[in-house]
């Protein structure tokens, strides 16, 4: 990725340089494949996530789980954000960037990165998988439905699968 964006200041302002900076640079297909028409699935054995295409084409990339959120049915619009960190389903090993993001926020002194859970907007929460990505040089983000619920990932360059 290029030369990351400014990182200083109030979170809100940080969230979108970051937003920016990532959809600016993400890959959009891979070999003539939209990334938004791939199924994906994570494999943490390998510490990867896989996009297979309706014609059979494959392709794989490192990742790292962000956090997930949930839909609050009872309120239109909002969302329940999980750390990966702070739940116990994913390995260690997926959860580095994560991790780096929640030093970040010590650092920094924000708590909404240091909060086990939050209540917010979607939004939000692809926010802090895009300042996952710049802090740790990812390719971009994705997002697996899991469960009733959206897994934020960043992800590495795409590579034959």
């Amino acid at each position: 990725m290029a030369a990351t964006p400014d990182l200083n200041g109030p979170i809100g302002d940080v969230l979108e340089r970051a937003k920016t900076h990532v959809l600016k640079h993400m890959p959009r297909d891979y070999r003539g494949h939209a990334l938004d028409t791939a199924s994906i699935s994570i494999d943490q054995d390998r510490r990867a996530v896989n996009f297979t295409w309706p014609d059979g084409a494959k392709a794989i990339a490192d990742a790292q789980v962000v956090g997930a959120y949930v839909d609050d049915p009872s309120r239109p619009g909002i969302v329940s954000w999980h750390w990966g960190w702070s739940n116990g389903l994913f390995r260690a090993e997926m959860l580095q960037h994560a991790q780096k993001l929640k030093a970040y926020g010590e650092t920094h002194r924000v708590d909404e990165l240091l909060a086990t859970s939050l209540e917010g907007r979607a939004e939000r929460c692809w926010g802090y998988a895009m300042l996952a990505a710049v802090l740790n040089g990812a390719e971009g983000v994705t997002g697996l439905p899991s469960n009733g619920a959206m897994v934020l990932l960043t992800v590495g360059p795409l590579r034959a699968n």
